[in-house]
């Protein structure tokens, strides 16, 4: 009787975890030959038929939460799109006071030389009236 668990199991889990993490990297590709295979073979085996329903649903999730991110990132950039548009205009919204001094902090970066103090202050442009302070990097 040969005990569980040898290097030849091992070697299959892993070789299971590449593939898989192949299948939900390309998941329209992994959508379409799941697809395929179980249209035109009749496959009985259990752990074949699991594991083509897991890879069929995780190329299904990564395709859904790709696209809430994307979703998201764009979202993101109208936000700070339409800011930019105000702050070139010069007008501003009363109630978001505290977002456009938030962008005001953020707008200005420390130079690698100046953010190594701790605090350091930085200077703004000239134009601008926020003052930054750059604190020093987390290694």
């Amino acid at each position: 009787m040969r005990p569980r668990g040898g290097k030849g199991e091992q070697y299959m889990i892993i070789a299971l975890i590449l593939v898989m993490l192949f299948f939900v990297r390309n998941p329209l590709f992994t959508i379409v030959v799941v697809i395929l295979i179980s249209a035109n073979f009749s496959i009985t085996d259990k752990t074949v038929n699991s594991f083509s329903i897991s890879i069929f649903f995780a190329s299904i999730s990564a395709i859904i939460f790709t696209y809430f991110a994307h979703v998201i990132a764009c979202s993101c950039d109208v936000i700070c799109y339409s800011f930019a548009i105000e702050a070139e205009k010069g007008e501003q919204q009363e109630r978001m006071t505290e977002l456009y001094d938030l962008f005001r902090r953020q707008a200005f970066q420390a130079d690698a030389s100046q953010a190594m103090r701790y605090p350091a202050e930085v200077e703004a442009p000239a134009h601008h009236s926020a003052r930054v302070i750059a604190y020093r990097a987390q290694p």
